[in-house]
């Protein structure tokens, strides 16, 4: 007589006979629920309702599914050997991909609730539909080398149209707008941004600790992890203090407390310009690399080189060069303009 869902048999050297229930027992040791013996036999009708209440408070995923695959997926060696950024990046697609088909056997998923679901999120963001794709093809090409799907559902599934991000800096406007009235976050986030000249994938990094002396101890991941010292103002200093965040609690966390990823971050920004920004700011197309360009520009204006902006923010003379263009070109302008009058 097959046993119930969960169900297994130990035999003692004495020849006695055990029973016990634990879900997930296909899984990794780390992801299997908990351990019960099962105090009944199979003839006795007890065993089967008890087993059956087990099984009914089970949440264990079923096997197949896009769920119990995404917990395989991070209980790998493959997953083990993703840096700390990609396990976040991959970490905030995968549940994604759970909300949507959590519960779906993984053979099912078709191209076409893959490209649906693609559009939905290209429509206000290219790039995180495109990251969403690659995840998914990712983990699937995973689950078909250690059997746990037999087709890439994901692997025909085009990629959408991106432009490049802009170089430009953020409008004084908009970056006072989002430092007064933004939420929390983003109003860190903007002069966080601005004070250090960071890619955004760091500055959901900053923490307190990093603070020494007159500025902060920092790792740029572009870099391969390079340290780098960024020295603040006093000013600087004083706003980010008075922030009073833990010393281990990143500047940058959402208003549920948790912390902010790459995404995260961006896709917060871009839906509070376009729905609950003021007025004279909605709608307003920026990114978090524009605060980049923005701290460099204001280095410039305040007369320092491009290699003393270079050595301030840990970025290359061409990169500056390519974010102060405008304010160079300007100033050309007013110099040619006054040596005519």
């Amino acid at each position: 007589m097959p046993l119930p869902e969960g169900v297994f048999r130990i035999k003692k050297p004495t020849g006695k006979v055990y029973f016990y229930h634990q879900t997930g027992r296909h899984l990794a040791k780390a992801l299997r629920g908990p351990l019960t013996r099962i105090p009944y036999e199979p003839r006795e009708a007890e065993f089967w309702k008890f087993c059956e209440a087990l099984n009914g408070r089970s949440t264990a995923p079923k096997k197949g599914t896009f769920k119990a695959i995404i917990e395989l997926y991070k209980a790998s060696q493959k997953w083990a050997g993703f840096s700390p950024k990609t396990q976040n990046v991959y970490d905030y697609y995968l549940g994604l991909i759970e909300k949507a088909w959590g519960d779906q056997a993984a053979d099912d998923l078709t191209l076409t609730a893959i490209s649906a679901a693609r559009d939905a999120l290209a429509a206000t963001a290219p790039v995180s539909a495109n990251l969403l794709i690659r995840v998914l093809r990712a983990m699937c090409a995973w689950a078909i080398g250690d059997g746990y799907m037999t087709r890439n559902p994901a692997r025909d599934a085009p990629q959408v149209e991106t432009e490049v991000e802009t170089t430009e800096p953020w409008p004084e406007a908009v970056w006072i707008a989002v430092v007064k009235h933004g939420p929390t976050d983003l109003s860190r986030l903007a002069y966080l941004g601005r004070a250090t000249g960071q890619r955004v994938g760091d500055l959901v990094k900053f923490w307190p600790a990093m603070r020494r002396g007159d500025g902060l101890d920092i790792k740029i991941s572009k870099l391969r992890g390079k340290k780098h010292f960024i020295a603040l103002s006093p000013n600087h200093l004083a706003e980010i203090d008075g922030w009073k965040v833990g010393e281990m609690t990143p500047y940058l966390t959402k208003p549920d407390g948790k912390r902010h990823n790459e995404a995260s971050i961006r896709y917060r920004l871009r839906t509070w310009l376009a729905d609950n920004a003021p007025e004279h700011i909605r709608g307003a197309e920026v990114s978090p690399h524009g605060l980049r360009a923005l701290a460099c520009c204001d280095a410039r204006l305040a007369g320092r080189t491009h290699q003393e902006i270079s050595a301030l923010f840990g970025m290359s003379i061409q990169m500056v060069e390519r974010y102060t263009k405008h304010i160079d070109q300007e100033a050309l302008a007013r110099k040619a303009r006054s040596g005519m009058d």
